[in-house]
């Protein structure tokens, strides 16, 4: 198991974290990253779905998510195409009713109609449950991120993968690329597919999840870029484990998505 998934077990770390990043943020006395984590708190909406509920508070902290619409399971039988409509173009739907009943990669829009009617006839006094619908780009580059409470400039070390998100999350294989950040210096290391004995600045290209093909300068510019976003202040980045998509959209480029972000004192 990677650093990070042992980091994420051992911590127990939160689903909503605002008292922690609290914390965290009074002890390194950083006004703006307290000013961030009120803001997370005092907007709390309550959603009923919880993918909804994650990606509202990935947003208040600034932190780009994937689009998504929120119908209740009634309303969406009623007119599908009304709120499908909305959504970006992308390689699949993901589709959330209630904990433990996914649609996770459906590709027609048909099979999510076919899903909330199946879940309406098998659940008629549920027919106000909220869905949670988002259409994704596959993930090109992937990973987690681990952001310490240690000083000034924190700790940040990250794990990646150039493949499938979720068999990496799951600890099915060991990322390709790890990057560590300490004394204001980031340090990349590259692994498997990806290793490089000599200076990995090189214009070697290689597929990444979804068929994209990049270098090793590419890929560390794109997931620098992607850590950066994490809210700072000056040196300072907001403690906690963070999970990060950069998926695929057209013309080979990729877009920055967060899919949790959790806050513990003790990290």
């Amino acid at each position: 198991m990677s650093e990070l998934l042992q980091a994420e077990a051992a911590y127990e770390i939160p689903k909503s974290g605002f008292t922690d990043w609290k914390v965290i943020a009074k002890q390194l006395g950083q006004k703006s990253l307290l000013s961030v984590v009120e803001k997370m708190d005092s907007e709390s909406t309550g959603r009923g779905n919880a993918h909804g509920e994650i990606a509202e508070r990935l947003g208040r902290m600034g932190l780009p998510v994937q689009k998504f619409v929120s119908p209740s399971v009634e309303d969406f039988v009623g007119n599908p195409g009304a709120y499908l409509n909305d959504l970006p173009s992308g390689d699949y739907y993901f589709v959330s009713i209630k904990p433990g009943t996914h649609l996770t990669h459906a590709v027609d829009e048909s099979d999510i109609v076919l899903f909330a009617k199946s879940f309406l006839y098998e659940n008629p006094n549920d027919s106000d449950t909220e869905m949670y619908i988002s259409h994704n780009g596959e993930p090109v580059l992937s990973g987690h991120i681990l952001v310490r409470n240690d000083g000034e400039p924190n700790t940040i070390h990250a794990e990646f993968t150039n493949g499938e998100f979720n068999a990496f999350h799951r600890g099915r294989h060991t990322p390709e690329v790890s990057v560590h950040r300490s004394n204001y210096r980031f340090e990349w290391k590259f692994n498997g597919a990806l290793a490089s004995d000599d200076d990995w600045r090189t214009s070697e290209q290689f597929t990444c999840n979804g068929g994209i093909e990049l270098n090793r300068t590419e890929i560390a510019k794109r997931l620098f870029n992607a850590i950066n976003l994490i809210p700072k202040d000056g040196n300072i980045y907001l403690p906690g484990y963070y999970e990060v998509l950069l998926e695929r959209t057209e013309l080979g480029k990729t877009r920055t998505v967060f899919i949790e972000a959790n806050g513990h004192s003790d990290i």
